[in-house]
């Protein structure tokens, strides 16, 4: 075997280690642009800030609240009752539980600084140490992006982030894709801009699209226990470091959910009791669906998600509750 084929079948052979060890390895599901819900998010809410200025108000939670509360409707209504101009974000983020909430929320921060937060919990995502919750926070936490994110020197996370979306394995794949296809980075940053605010929408899902399977095998995670308790405290009060106001609301869920619950009532009743004790505790607001809002099956486009107009009456509702406290002051 000559030199050269040697040599070309070692660097052969070194490229497909080293596309094993970046893809399954330190890339295990890798946080990168254009292709996680939470990079989405974040790099909308920095071009946001960049064009149009801070916010005033932010709303955390799960696709519930992404997909629920329209932040310029709640904006319109608040300016209606306080003759107050807010400027709100919605940063809901699909699949967030309160054990990631708080590298969340520091994510969100390092971008803006919201005197107000709106912290959406339902049902899921007020969720217990689970291993699959373990396995999704060290995603979040230990992925090269997710330390990248939270950088505290801005250059040298900015550089971190560069080098992983056009340098390691995967975010190269997106970049070559982006360059055939004619995106520059301009018009991929200007993708992020939709004058939304973070909020989305999505039609009805046809029934036999919807996922009762992956519904029933997860009901296990929904009891309210003395361990979930302690976790949403905990991010709340880590969210009350960052922000004046920190108010909890409480999420709608689809009745069919709930009847798979051994005792439906009882778990709602639970679960705002849950909320509620939990604002107490670290002083600070709760809302908690009245019995006059009903939310039935046609109110909800999929298993989870509220249709646009089921949201916009959930809109409505957070806008004639709200109260605007002391943050103005500051």
């Amino acid at each position: 075997m000559t030199t050269s084929r040697k040599s070309l079948i070692t660097t052969a052979t070194l490229l497909v280690v080293a596309t094993i060890v970046v893809q399954y390895g330190s890339f295990k599901l890798p946080i990168l642009t254009g292709s996680d819900k939470l990079m989405e998010q974040y790099e909308a809410f920095r071009a946001h800030v960049a064009r149009d200025g801070t916010f005033d108000m932010i709303v955390f939670g799960s696709s519930v609240a992404r997909r629920g509360i329209d932040p310029d409707q709640l904006s319109a209504r608040l300016h209606e009752r306080f003759d107050e101009s807010l400027r709100i974000y919605n940063f809901g983020v699909g699949g967030t539980m309160t054990p990631i909430l708080s590298y969340v929320v520091d994510v969100a921060y390092g971008v803006d600084q919201p005197p107000i937060a709106l912290l959406v919990v339902g049902l899921r995502m007020a969720a217990a140490w689970t291993d699959r919750v373990a396995d999704v926070a060290r995603i979040h936490h230990t992925s090269p992006y997710g330390a990248a994110l939270t950088d505290p020197v801005e250059v040298r996370g900015r550089l971190k982030r560069w080098l992983l979306d056009h340098v390691a394995i995967s975010g190269l794949r997106y970049s070559l894709k982006s360059a055939l296809l004619g995106e520059t980075e301009e018009k991929r940053r200007a993708g992020f801009y939709d004058g939304r605010n973070g909020f989305r929408q999505i039609g009805k899902v046809p029934e036999s699209q919807q996922r009762w399977d992956l519904v029933n095998e997860r009901m296990s995670e929904w009891a309210p226990t003395e361990a979930k308790r302690q976790i949403l405290l905990h991010s709340v009060r880590h969210l009350q470091k960052r922000a004046a106001e920190v108010w909890l609301v409480q999420a709608p869920v689809h009745p069919r959910r709930l009847a798979l619950l051994e005792n439906p009532e009882a778990s709602w009743q639970q679960a705002g009791e849950l909320i509620a004790g939990v604002a107490e505790e670290a002083g600070t607001h709760s809302l908690l669906i009245p019995k006059n809002l009903v939310f039935s099956i046609e109110d909800f486009a999929d298993t989870t998600h509220l249709t646009p107009d089921a949201a916009a009456r959930y809109t409505a509702w957070i806008g004639d509750e709200l109260e605007l406290g002391p943050w103005r002051d500051r």
